[in-house]
């Protein structure tokens, strides 16, 4: 019997210069290859090969990225597509599929495609759908969090992702609220699923190696707060800093923190650490390899993602499942996560109760192999299984 081929389409993947990006793509995707063929299509803007671009850290990412690679141990094909920043964002979707039809239809000549799965709904999943429908295959879009959260509420997007998740065969979603929100967009609930993601329970692990302050280093001896995000305004950053600005006034900041993660809002919290006197109690670290995050997390006493909107956050996995407690906000599927045992949560955007909440976190005794089994039963292979039984049944015209 021919193994299913799926055709993975989404922008939400590194190239081969970056350290890290939306890693858990290529955990769902390498565990998705023991069950069927996976060739993944990843979009990305076209740039000039020029100086200006190869000095800019986020275009020189594309404009060295290769046509085709394995990266991640993923089979990645990368088309470019014309982008104008901010003023192209309604025309993405039909750009994206205009770019990767020569490739995806090269792909599906060489190995015909049973199913394509769209992840991140606008603007990849709706370039997929259209993608599909050329091939003359269904599709399965997979719903993260801001496509659905942001992307979906704008007015001349909106109508773009509902007739795309409504004519789907499937939608997966990352939480019950992202579910929730489909559903408003008048897709049939018997058509939506909602799961969190996976975890590599061998790789996230209380045992191993750590990475501690090294001597000398602010903070020294004293307990790490860990924090691993892209330092973006919806990530709630600048609330952590309010927060132990507070807490060193108080005199209650007897930990360092450290920030892990590179983005656009790296100097406004650099400046505002100088501006409440945190510099030496706050490292901002920058990006680091996904293969050294178990380390920094094993190093860590606690963790916090004092985000405004998430899907279901993986790193909130990865640190429950390395046995630290988690201190994050009521948003997306977080809820889900945490419980009295493993983490405490807080409404988004109030500094007060994040300080609280942070200052209980980080004097509570907390047992790691009670957190570690609130994720034991997750794992990116069970989640991968899920998947492909239902890309089967699609594949094979039953109903999902």
């Amino acid at each position: 019997m021919r193994r299913l081929h799926v055709l993975a389409f989404t922008s939400l993947f590194r190239t081969p210069s970056e350290k890290v990006r939306a890693p858990f793509t290529s955990e769902f995707l390498r565990a998705l290859k023991e069950f069927a063929d996976v060739t993944l299509v990843c979009p990305i803007p076209w740039a000039p090969d020029i100086a200006f671009t190869r000095d800019r850290p986020d275009w020189a990412r594309f404009v060295t990225a290769p046509r085709c690679a394995e990266v991640d141990g993923v089979q990645v094909h990368y088309t470019r597509y014309p982008m104008i920043p901010k003023l192209s964002g309604v025309l993405q979707p039909t750009l994206q599929a205009w770019a990767a039809w020569s490739t995806v239809r090269a792909i599906h000549e060489k190995q015909p495609v049973d199913v394509v799965n769209g992840r991140f709904v606008y603007p990849d999943g709706v370039a997929a759908a259209r993608l599909a429908r050329r091939l003359g295959v269904p599709y399965v879009l997979t719903a993260l969090g801001t496509d659905i959260n942001i992307y979906a509420t704008q007015r001349l997007k909106r109508g773009q992702a509902a007739r795309a998740l409504q004519q789907a065969a499937h939608v997966t979603a990352v939480s019950p609220a992202l579910a929730d929100r489909i559903a408003e967009l008048g897709v049939d609930r018997s058509r939506i699923a909602a799961a969190v993601n996976g975890i590599d329970l061998d790789r996230f692990r209380p045992d191993g190696d750590r990475v501690v302050l090294p001597p000398g280093a602010p903070g020294e001896g004293r307990k790490t707060l860990l924090t691993v995000a892209r330092l973006s305004q919806e990530k709630g950053l600048h609330v952590l800093v309010d927060a132990l600005g507070l807490l060193a006034r108080q005199g209650r900041c007897d930990f360092h923190t450290v920030l892990v993660g590179d983005g656009p809002e790296r100097d406004a919290l650099q400046a505002r650490l100088h501006e409440l006197g945190l510099q030496d109690r706050v490292t901002l670290a920058g990006e680091v390899d996904h293969a050294a995050v178990p380390a920094w997390l094993r190093g860590a006493a606690g963790f916090c993602l004092p985000s405004f909107r998430e899907g279901t956050p993986n790193v909130v996995i990865e640190a429950l499942a390395t046995g630290i407690p988690v201190t994050s906000t009521n948003v997306g599927g977080t809820p889900l996560l945490l419980n009295d045992s493993n983490g405490l949560l807080v409404e988004p955007g109030q500094a007060e109760p994040l300080a609280q909440a942070l200052h209980t976190m980080m004097s509570r005794a907390w047992d790691r192999d009670t957190i570690r089994r609130s994720v034991a039963h997750m794992s990116w292979r069970s989640e991968a299984e899920r998947h492909a039984q239902l890309f089967e049944r699609i594949a094979c015209g039953a109903v999902a």
